[in-house]
């Protein structure tokens, strides 16, 4: 897509974060990282429609060509948002009692340590801001660019002292996940994790290392 259809789906994803961060926001014990995603919401959303506005009207190819990637990272950066924030409402109506971050911490905990560490709410919101920042200071921006850099620039400093949402230990290798397909003429496997499971539908869980032999129906007779 070129970079104003880009922008505008970006618009788009963010308003969707947006309405998924009002229902979550009044539960007790939600982290300062989500509260500060939730503050700069409209401050993306105002870059970006500025944004959108230049693109439409005349303006250089070589200055949209320059654009493109940036914009594009924003627009990733709003779909990881959006994918984290829609886990957390599917997880609300799963939880329908839930008034506590405690109700929900599971579910963000296991969405982001799957996507890796740099999908933190809060990082993400940082290198969005980082991208938009970069789009004010550009040509594209001209008068409008030095009040808005100001507030990006207020923006990322706030968001790089808060508290995290999730510690960085969480996402250390405590265990592996493995899947073991066992053929006729396999001979048994090991496990160095927490989780074996064969194909026979088994499972087993250990805190240290398991091994497994090949188990038969005879035993050989030591018998002269």
């Amino acid at each position: 897509m070129d970079p104003l259809s880009i922008t505008a789906a970006t618009i788009a994803i963010i308003g969707s974060i947006s309405s998924t961060y009002n229902a979550i926001q009044h539960l007790r014990g939600l982290p300062k990282a989500f509260l500060g995603v939730g503050q700069n919401l409209p401050l993306v959303k105002e870059t970006l429609e500025l944004a959108r506005s230049q693109l439409q009207g005349p303006s250089d190819e070589s200055v949209k060509k320059a654009i493109e990637p940036v914009i594009h990272d924003c627009q990733e950066k709003a779909i990881a948002l959006n994918k984290i924030f829609d886990e957390l409402e599917k997880a609300m109506k799963q939880e329908k009692d839930a008034n506590d971050w405690s109700a929900l911490v599971n579910f963000y905990r296991k969405t982001v340590v799957y996507m890796g560490k740099s999908h933190k709410v809060e990082t993400l919101m940082q290198e969005l801001l980082n991208n938009l920042k970069w789009l004010a200071i550009h040509q594209l921006f001209k008068v409008t660019g030095q009040g808005l850099t100001v507030k990006l620039e207020n923006a990322i400093n706030e968001l790089s002292v808060v508290e995290p949402s999730l510690p960085d230990s969480d996402f250390d290798m405590k265990g592996t996940n493995i899947t073991q397909t066992n053929s006729d003429n396999a001979r048994g496997f090991v496990s160095t994790g927490r989780h074996q499971e064969n194909t026979m539908g088994h499972k087993f869980h250990s805190a240290g290392n398991m091994s497994f032999g090949l188990k038969t129906d005879f035993q050989e007779s030591t018998d002269v």
